[in-house]
């Protein structure tokens, strides 16, 4: 058995955008940590609702040896106190390692 490597990256953001993705892209999640709405690709992740406590999250995950061909736009409701973190996984090129015995 071989087992494929990848590597994950982690941002927060607090402006609208659209993500820029990783090559390899397999999968993302995305979470919100701030005190407002926001929107993830038409998806409403309701805010955290006191501190210490994250708010709304949701997934998007590829199985294996399958690439995202997409975007994660990320946009807010009026409120402020903006912020989504976003985690995107990604395979690491020629990162095949057999399996250890």
């Amino acid at each position: 058995m071989e087992f494929i490597k990848y590597g994950e990256f982690t941002q927060t953001y607090t402006r609208q955008t659209i993500v820029p993705l990783r090559p390899n892209l397999n999968g993302y999640s995305v979470r919100n940590v701030g005190t407002s709405v926001a929107i993830v690709n038409n998806k409403r992740l309701l805010p955290r609702p006191f501190a210490g406590v994250s708010g709304e999250s949701f997934s998007m995950g590829g199985n294996l040896g399958e690439l995202y061909e997409g975007i994660i736009e990320i946009k807010f409701e009026a409120g402020g106190g903006d912020a989504i973190e976003v985690t995107q996984k990604f395979y690491i090129p020629g990162g095949s390692v057999p399996e250890k015995e």
